[in-house]
């Protein structure tokens, strides 16, 4: 294995998201992915990189999300090859979180997967703009 260089940092990667819970939604999971999977495939979070629940009352970290309030959430990771991986996860510009590692993967992450985690018809959520840096 490829040992890092000393006094060399590994480059982080960054996916930004502005979303708004609407008022009644039931939740999002969003997951980064190392591959596709299809836009209402369940499974994807049991394969994922790393993974998180938005819903209103949910906490993250520090932070508790509440509906019709419009968030900028920045995740952003060091690697996905080992178990060393790390990813924090900032709210409106201020770090609130870490995500656990789920799963390595050789190519790193390539794909978002958002699904809705509601049981019946909900309002959803809204989805102003995404951006990401992978390089």
């Amino acid at each position: 294995m490829r040992q890092p260089v000393k006094g060399v940092r590994p480059e982080w990667r960054e996916f930004y998201i502005r979303f708004k819970l609407n008022k009644g939604s039931q939740g999002t999971q969003l997951s980064l992915m190392d591959r596709l999977f299809n836009a209402c495939d369940e499974t994807a979070e049991q394969f994922s990189i790393y993974t998180l629940n938005l819903k209103p009352g949910s906490k993250l970290g520090s932070a508790t999300l509440k509906s019709d309030t419009w968030y900028e959430m920045k995740l952003k990771w060091n690697g996905s090859k080992t178990d060393s991986g790390k990813c924090s996860l900032s709210l409106n510009g201020k770090v609130v979180d870490s995500l656990a590692l789920k799963n390595t993967s050789p190519n790193g992450i390539s794909y978002v997967h958002m699904i809705s985690t509601a049981q019946t018809a909900d309002s959803g959520m809204l989805v102003q703009k995404v951006a990401a840096k992978v390089k």
